[in-house]
């Protein structure tokens, strides 16, 4: 196993109240970000929210690919959809709870147990979910979708 290597941004203001992400990494390059709307802030920019539940959903399916490359699970789709529950808290607000939703489209029952397997592992491993103080919940579902080719039949070819 590699050694995880500890991370490093650096957030610059640029204007009003706009800043760029700098990334140890250059060839990241930036991401711009923005105090939201609701705080007086800009539209239709990254606000430090997004950034949250971006690294909880990247973070978990990162963790649940790394896991279906080694179990080899062929997935024909797979998406993670984070919410968030903000509450307030004296005169600021806290995310009191992170909810992720989890789904997958494989085409056999044997990858639709494998990727069940691969979500409790992300549930268990992901070491952003892990290291906050809220709640994080999660929900999956595993869908099978065949080929036609299973059925007996070349793919692109119709029953006759």
């Amino acid at each position: 196993m590699m050694e995880p290597t500890p991370g490093l941004v650096t957030a610059t203001w640029k204007e009003k109240k706009r800043g760029t992400l700098l990334f140890a990494d250059p060839e990241k390059g930036t991401v711009p970000f923005a105090v939201p709307p609701e705080f007086r802030g800009h539209p239709h920019v990254i606000d430090p929210e997004d950034l949250f539940l971006s690294a909880v959903s990247a973070c978990f399916t990162s963790y649940v690919l790394n896991v279906a490359e080694q179990m080899r699970i062929k997935f024909r789709s797979l998406s993670v959809t984070a919410t968030d529950t903000i509450d307030p808290c004296g005169i600021d607000f806290v995310i009191s709870g992170v909810h992720l939703a989890a789904s997958a489209t494989v085409s056999s029952e044997k990858d639709a147990k494998k990727a069940e397997r691969a979500f409790s592992l992300a549930t268990k491993g992901c070491y952003i979910a892990k290291s906050i103080l809220a709640e994080v919940t999660i929900s999956t579902a595993v869908t099978v979708e065949s080929d036609e080719s299973e059925c007996g039949q070349k793919a692109g070819m119709a029953a006759v």
